[in-house]
């Protein structure tokens, strides 16, 4: 099953107000490390190694929610399942709103599945409202993947294919590194887009990098920036 799991969201409750702060967690081979299928409110998830090596996603945010906060994690392994590291699936139906979502200082090296997926991955899921997510902040955070091809953010169009998912004029993503090994379909706004398309596309990462970062040790868990490091 679930390491974390929070449901309620057919029948609605309330989830809200608690930090899960210095924890590691390892394969969860059916599911996900962690799952928002209620209604979440004030989460913070910090200081936390998310080692994927199985399951559906890393987070699977499927509920609704207002200020989840992800800050200082680490990413690392593979989702050899279906979606992707952080997925915003929204698969509730038109209550699912998720207003207030913030991504920083965290460390993602990774590679996704055979079946697909990504890094970061905001999708509409069954909903058919044309904003799904609005305050999205994604700053200072390093996304690596391994995969040719892979996206490392991808920002999909809601049901009606009128716009992104997204509010895109709360959308702030900026000052983030990136590298995965082939520059094509890097990245989905939308469409599928190389680094300098998804820039145009979302107007945002003006101030980014595409940069592979190396690691002090990461076959035994240091994964410190090596000295001269541009991240």
């Amino acid at each position: 099953g679930d390491c974390y799991g929070f449901f309620g969201n057919d029948s609605p409750s309330t989830q809200e107000d608690f930090i899960i702060d210095g924890d590691s967690l390892g394969s969860c081979p059916i599911k996900s490390h962690v799952i928002l299928d209620d209604q979440m409110f004030n989460i913070t998830f910090r200081n936390i190694w998310f080692r994927c090596t199985n399951g559906f996603a890393g987070f699977d945010f499927s509920g609704a929610g207002t200020n989840i906060f992800i800050y200082n994690c680490l990413f690392t392994g593979k989702i050899a399942n279906f979606r992707s590291h952080l997925t915003w699936n929204t698969d509730k139906g038109n209550i699912s709103i998720w207003d207030g979502i913030w991504i920083q200082e965290n460390t993602f090296n990774c590679d996704s599945g055979p079946a697909g997926g990504g890094v970061i991955e905001f999708n509409r899921g069954n909903n058919t409202l044309s904003t799904i997510l609005r305050n999205v902040t994604g700053r200072n955070n390093i996304i690596q993947g391994s995969v040719a091809g892979e996206s490392l953010v991808t920002v999909y169009s809601n049901s009606a294919d009128t716009g992104p998912v997204v509010d895109a004029a709360t959308f702030v993503w900026d000052r983030n590194t990136y590298y995965v090994a082939s520059t094509v379909n890097m990245f989905t706004w939308r469409t599928a887009q190389t680094f300098a398309g998804w820039k145009t596309a979302s107007g945002q990462d003006s101030n980014s990098i595409f940069s592979q970062q190396s690691f002090v040790n990461e076959g035994a868990g240091d994964y410190h920036l090596q000295a001269g490091s541009t991240a």
